[in-house]
């Protein structure tokens, strides 16, 4: 039954060859982000933010935007956000505990580290992979949460937007028919996947330092919003957004680092 779970959460992604060293990419990748970012991405450290399953997140299109990150930052932080996958899977599949999705949310993060070595293996800029529970357990994480917590509950344009994020993300789940618990449940348990993602994206990613955050797409309302209220007047300074586009590539591209130890 847990097959069942892993197939539902990785789409029929592509699994690279781990005894095929490629050495060129067809897959093109492109920053997006506000123009006035984009000279001050060389040279700077970023965070990589990676959700376990997403195909933009496997195989060739992962491989060609770390090879885009090795060309352009000093650093990148991969930060794999696995067991916070676990509220989904129970979403999906109303019949798990607590402990099974976690449980499984953990062993499909092992498999995608597993899987996605080379693309972050062979680096050359400095690098390192970190995983949800390395900030869960941050000691600054309580903290921060209570003040999320806070937020939500006493500042009205705070809270819709987190359900306006929550309302979105459940449209799409029933559209798909990849709702299991009935809506009043999934809202429920959807916002305790945000509640629990907010501190750590925002207050405690900036404890990083890092100056931009990398995902395929911007942010959601209830990001933004937990940005604005965290950061204000830093907003210019760390943790700025950028996002990415895929094309495809008339002639293939070197990769800029080697698959070799």
């Amino acid at each position: 039954m847990a097959d069942s779970y892993r197939n539902q959460l990785l789409h029929e992604v592509c699994e690279p060859e781990m005894s095929n060293f490629p050495e060129t990419t067809l897959v093109k990748v492109s920053f997006r982000c506000d123009e006035k970012y984009k000279a001050e991405l060389a040279n700077s450290d970023c965070i990589l933010h990676v959700s376990v399953g997403q195909q933009y997140h496997e195989g060739d299109k992962f491989l060609a935007t770390m090879d885009l990150i090795n060309e352009t930052f000093n650093s990148c932080t991969i930060i794999l956000c696995d067991t916070l996958q676990r509220h989904s899977l129970r979403i999906m599949n109303p019949d798990l505990t607590d402990a099974e999705a976690r449980k499984e949310a953990l062993r499909l993060g092992d498999e995608w580290l597993e899987r996605n070595q080379l693309a972050y293996k062979y680096l050359k800029i400095n690098s390192k992979v970190m995983r949800w529970d390395d900030w869960l357990h941050h000691k600054d994480y309580n903290k921060y949460y209570q003040e999320v917590v806070n937020a939500y509950k006493n500042n009205q344009s705070y809270r819709d937007a987190i359900h306006a994020t929550i309302n979105n993300f459940l449209t799409r789940r029933k559209t798909s028919n990849s709702l299991g618990f009935s809506y009043e449940e999934a809202f429920e348990t959807s916002e305790t996947y945000i509640l629990e993602e907010c501190p750590i994206l925002i207050p405690l990613w900036a404890e990083t330092k890092c100056q931009f955050v990398i995902y395929p797409r911007f942010r959601t309302s209830a990001m933004r919003a937990t940005y604005d209220y965290f950061l204000g007047e830093n907003s210019d300074i760390i943790l700025k957004e950028v996002a990415l586009k895929f094309n495809h590539r008339a002639i293939p591209k070197k990769f800029s680092f080697s698959f070799i130890d």
